[in-house]
């Protein structure tokens, strides 16, 4: 769908932008001394156009998530047609709405029933919050409640919010004050039956075949070490509070 062209002021915009909008991820000083952001005014199909007219292939798809294109006309009309008759209601209150229950219900068929319930969520930062919310919480009901120990790899990305940049091993997002020290970071393939560790001779086989795994969640050394609960018997190091 090829959409009017608006004529913006981007001068103005930049100016805008450098007065009153943080952007994401990025330094603020470094933008206001670029003069503000480039400015993306529109897009069709996998290309973007800035509002000084230079198009760019987009091989990001928006941030991961524009993952059918821009300009999809019948998108569009659907969301037109959604926004006039319930643009949105929440599920706190032993509610639904038709399009989250059907939508849930397609999903599930798509994975022939093998998953069958959907939680939404509105990015990947927040499901993996809500994730880890279920985990614990599964484990407290299972009467294991110790077991709150998540395990990553170093530079591993798992959202920006407090809890999904913790469980990640960005050492820069940690020190924005978001490492929760019960998630440890391994410098190799863990939680793989079969994975790699990194050891004195360098990386190797992190179990060997018929090792049982184990729980996590136990016991760590501030200093770090190897933890052999930790299911793949990866050598772990505790997140700097």
């Amino acid at each position: 769908m090829t959409a009017p062209r608006r004529n913006y002021d981007v001068a103005e915009l930049r100016r805008l932008d450098v007065a009153h909008h943080l952007p994401a991820q990025a330094d603020y000083r470094l933008i206001a001394e670029m003069g503000g952001s480039r400015i993306i005014t529109r897009a069709e199909g996998c290309v973007i156009t800035d509002g000084d007219g230079v198009e760019i292939l987009d091989g990001m798809a928006g941030l991961w998530c524009v993952n059918v294109g821009y300009g999809r006309e019948e998108l569009a009309k659907a969301a037109h047609a959604q926004m006039l008759d319930l643009p949105y209601y929440n599920s706190f209150f032993k509610t639904a709405n038709p399009p989250a229950v059907q939508l849930a219900a397609r999903i599930s068929g798509l994975l022939d029933h093998k998953l069958p319930h959907v939680f939404f969520n509105s990015s990947g930062s927040e499901a993996n919050d809500t994730v880890l919310r279920l985990v614990r919480y599964y484990w407290t009901l299972k009467g294991e409640p110790q077991r709150q120990t998540v395990i990553a790899r170093w530079n591993g990305y798992h959202g920006s919010t407090v809890a999904g940049a913790s469980l990640g091993g960005m050492k820069a997002m940690h020190a924005q004050g978001t490492a929760d020290p019960r998630h440890r970071a391994c410098h190799a393939a863990l939680l793989v039956r079969g994975g790699l560790r990194r050891g004195p001779g360098g990386l190797r086989p992190a179990r060997r075949p018929g090792d049982r795994g184990a729980h996590t969640g136990g016991r760590a050394g501030n200093r770090g070490g190897r933890d052999r609960r930790a299911g793949a018997g990866c050598w772990w190091r505790r997140h700097p509070a």
